[in-house]
């Protein structure tokens, strides 16, 4: 009675491993395709995160913050000529601000 009992145990045991349903119930769930083939591997270009990254309209929108119920920007202007962003592009988003402040949202 006791090796019947041993035996089921290992029986029952060995069957609780078997994973073959766990798998294939797994792969139904996850999506086949969440991107197109190219859009998955394709790399970022180095130039155009370069780009991206110095822009300057993309600098200065990072350090604009909503507080008090409107937009604000976060440096000054000697900070933003340490940067290396020119007086025209300083003022023309100081005018978007201004623009999007004045609209009631």
């Amino acid at each position: 009675m006791k090796n019947l009992f041993i035996s089921y145990l290992l029986l029952l045991f060995l069957g609780s491993c078997y994973d073959k349903e766990i798998i294939s119930s797994e792969e139904e769930i996850s999506p086949k395709n969440l991107f197109d083939d190219n859009s998955a591997s394709r790399a970022i270009d180095d130039n155009a995160k370069y780009e991206f990254q110095s822009n300057p309209f993309n600098l200065l929108l990072d350090q604009t913050f909503y507080e008090n119920s409107k937009y604000e920007l976060n440096l000054t202007r000697e900070e933003i000529q340490e940067l290396g962003i020119s007086d025209s592009v300083y003022q023309e988003y100081i005018n978007f601000i201004d623009k999007l402040n004045a609209t009631d949202l």
